[in-house]
């Protein structure tokens, strides 16, 4: 599982980062959640691996979804705190 984590820096701008190396900052929340989203579904597209994304915020981790071929496409659960358990294939907001 490839993992990408959205995570607030310290200047209360968001980066997006791939397996804890930092891909791209510098943005608002909403535009780093949507790169994040894409990086993984071109990813998954490209390998064939699952991918997953990860919110962090304030000490906690929110899983945000994850693109598999094995498995058909669910919005993530409401209160759902486990990393890469729900899957999509189109953005939930």
């Amino acid at each position: 599982m490839i993992v990408y984590t959205v995570k607030q820096t310290d200047h209360a701008n968001w980066v997006v980062r791939r397996m804890g190396a930092t891909l791209c900052g510098d943005m608002e929340r909403e535009l780093a959640m949507q790169q994040a989203r894409d990086l993984a579904r071109d990813e998954h597209l490209r390998s064939g691996q699952p991918t997953c994304v990860e919110i962090r915020d304030a000490g906690s981790v929110s899983n945000l979804g994850r693109f598999s071929r094995e498995t058909q496409p669910t919005a993530p659960r409401y209160g759902d705190e486990r990393a890469c358990e729900s899957r999509f294939l189109r953005w939930q907001w």
